[in-house]
């Protein structure tokens, strides 16, 4: 059969057409392959466009000072992916000073209005960044370090957060990765670094925030060997409700925390190794209303009166609820798993403060299963069916008032 058009096409003019395809596609070929090459050698200025970028930060970031060195593409090794980035990265208070630094921060834009030409920031990440963050005594947090002046960097950035989507900015989420972190409480005069924390806040539907944390973290302002994990998710309402959340710390050492605060001094006896899961409520002012908790311990506690002068503890397990208004402890669930003590145990404790130092701890704890082979102690092993005491335990004098001890 015979093509009407085969006169006019021949062989040459589909050699011609299938050449020029193929140089088509082998400049594709050659630019993609080019342009991987050059994104893998390092970062690819933005160049005309940095201005627009620049513009369209400030509108995400109103009132912020988010200063930079320039704008580029570049491969992201670890994110396994190509993305926007700004390099020499610092935010500056209203003086002027730098308050952090960081040696890039990525840059996601929004896409409905990428499409219609607009560049409107959505999303902001500082890699590598180094800052403060100190609780302030009223409640508020600023970044800066311990002692400086109070600047308003955080409050603002929460301002924008939660109002996402607005005319003023199209800013969701602010976020760090991979930051060195310094945390200071002054209300408890906690001071923790986190080497590699990893730190976002991001807005939610209902206008408030949700707040996440996951890091390492050194408590003696050195690596330890088997370094305490924190991974915390808190959310934070727009008007004046409860702050809740979760939170999961691995490895702590309570000695090492005893050390760091006042507040956890009398803890400074248990050379524990802990792990706590809790769900929790902080009211305004900063102070925890409510918690539920699950701690796990192993360890040594010092005990003279021992002939091997300590508690071994292969498992201490106390499942409970704490009420912070009433400065209320209660143990649903009590185990203890030792050399020398194999209880099963209930009760519960009020905490009494003194200028925001525990004073006094009032315990009244039921043991419904109870093995002691404590040697120094008593002259061999005991088995209990119950045991009942109830005491006063003062931190200052290290002492305790005993009111009723019973065995049956």
């Amino acid at each position: 059969m015979k093509l009407p058009f085969s006169n006019y096409v021949k062989a040459h003019h589909i050699s011609h057409a299938a050449l020029s395809v193929g140089a088509l596609v082998a400049a594709i070929i050659f630019f993609v392959v080019g342009a991987g090459i050059r994104l893998l050698v390092g970062p690819v200025s933005l160049g005309p466009l940095q201005q627009t970028l620049a513009g369209a930060i400030q509108t995400a970031l109103p009132g912020i000072t988010l200063a930079y060195d320039k704008a580029a593409i570049e491969w992201d090794r670890e994110q396994d992916r190509v993305q926007l980035v700004v390099l020499g990265t610092r935010i500056l208070d209203q003086d002027g000073k730098v308050v952090a630094s960081a040696p890039k921060a990525d840059i996601e834009l929004a896409a409905a209005p990428f499409l219609r030409g607009q560049v409107a920031v959505q999303r902001i990440t500082l890699v590598g960044v180094s800052f403060s963050l100190v609780h302030m005594k009223s409640g508020g947090i600023r970044l800066g370090a311990e002692g400086g002046r109070a600047n308003d960097v955080y409050d603002r950035l929460s301002d924008v957060i939660t109002a996402k989507g607005s005319s003023s900015s199209a800013l969701k989420s602010f976020a760090v990765r991979d930051a060195n972190l310094t945390l200071f409480d002054e209300v408890t005069g906690l001071n923790l670094t986190a080497p590699r924390a990893n730190l976002s806040i991001t807005a939610r539907n209902d206008n408030s925030l949700a707040t996440s944390f996951d890091s390492d973290v050194n408590l003696t302002g050195k690596p330890a060997p088997n370094p305490t994990h924190v991974k915390a998710d808190l959310v934070l309402p727009s008007g004046n409700d409860p702050i809740t959340g979760s939170a999961t710390i691995s490895h702590l050492d309570l000695a090492a925390l005893s050390a760091n605060a006042p507040l956890f001094r009398p803890l400074h006896l248990l050379a524990l190794s802990t792990d706590l899961s809790t769900r929790f409520s902080i009211a305004p002012g900063g102070h925890i209303s409510q918690t539920d908790f699950d701690l796990q311990s192993k360890g040594d506690i010092p005990f003279a009166w021992l002939a091997g002068k300590a508690l071994h503890v292969r498992e201490l397990r106390l499942m409970g609820h704490y009420d912070g208004v009433t400065k209320h402890l209660s143990l649903t669930e009590a185990v203890l798993n030792a050399r020398e003590a194999d209880l099963k145990f209930k009760g519960g404790a009020d905490f009494v403060y003194a200028n925001g130092e525990l004073d006094s701890i009032s315990a009244d704890v039921a043991a419904t299963h109870a093995n002691l082979n404590m040697p120094g102690v008593l002259a061999g092993p005991v088995a209990l069916q119950t045991a009942v005491f109830k005491g006063v335990y003062h931190a200052a004098a290290n002492s305790f008032d005993i009111a009723q001890a019973s065995i049956t």
